[in-house]
């Protein structure tokens, strides 16, 4: 197996707070950039963030924050995340004193907390009708084909595979979701194995950050216009968009 090169792997950090009441559905987290940002080959493309949700223990889970990170309208390779950059984007995004990094999904209760909570931000791939959206999570199988492990070296005990999947057709070594609808393959909300790319902006290809905690409550920013600013500046553009209910 060839390691992939982490070279052009674009590292940035992002500092998201709450201010004001806890985080809902349907809020909207106010975002207090206090770290210095470096320009990174996203900045051609808003970025669209959805979360982050709580996971919480009395629904029966870990108190962990999950956040959808997506470009909103690729124009370019460069416009969308290898899973290189995907991984080093959640370990330099904070949120409310804790790090982050790509999600582990280690059981069927965090799965479908994912579902649910994200489902509905992800466009169904139909291919060739659409060739939908790809999320990249914290697992691979880079070191040795089909040992497939955590980044965070939690036990890989839980799957969710599509019905064709994992095939490492063409040597892939890193692992996504989809919501996949094509021909006999109605899997939809399951994982597959990919390269690391970056790959062509006929797709949107994002990741999703998770925050273990310990949390801290958040100190209000007074400089936050000054540095959206200088983002502004930069062309960098970062946006949340409220998480959409599905219809009833």
């Amino acid at each position: 197996m060839m390691p992939v090169s982490e070279a052009a792997a674009s590292v940035y950090r992002l500092d998201f707070s709450q201010q004001g009441e806890p985080m809902g559905m349907g809020r909207v987290v106010t975002l207090t950039l206090t770290l210095a940002v470096a320009f990174v080959s996203q900045a051609a493309a808003a970025i669209i963030t959805t979360g982050p949700y709580q996971w919480q223990v009395a629904g029966g889970g870990n108190d962990h924050y999950y956040m959808l990170v997506m470009p909103d309208s690729p124009q370019t390779t460069d416009d969308n995340f290898s899973w290189f950059e995907a991984r080093n984007a959640a370990a330099a995004t904070i949120y409310n004193g804790s790090a982050g990094h790509l999600v582990t999904v280690t059981s069927f209760g965090e799965d479908e907390f994912l579902r649910t909570t994200f489902e509905n931000e992800i466009e169904i791939r139909n291919y060739p009708t659409s060739t939908g959206d790809f999320v990249w999570i914290g697992l691979t199988d880079q070191t040795a084909e089909g040992n497939y492990q955590w980044l965070t070296g939690e036990s890989f005990s839980y799957s969710n595979w599509a019905s064709t999947e994992p095939n490492n057709l063409g040597n892939e070594d890193f692992v996504h979701i989809w919501r996949r609808y094509e021909g006999t393959n109605q899997d939809g909300w399951s994982w597959n194995d990919k390269q690391a790319g970056p790959f062509l902006p006929d797709s949107r290809w994002g990741y999703i950050v998770e925050f273990d905690g310990p949390f801290v409550a958040p100190v209000p920013e007074p400089t936050t216009l000054a540095i959206w600013s200088l983002l502004s500046g930069i062309g960098l553009v970062v946006g949340h968009r409220k998480r959409r209910r599905k219809a009833v």
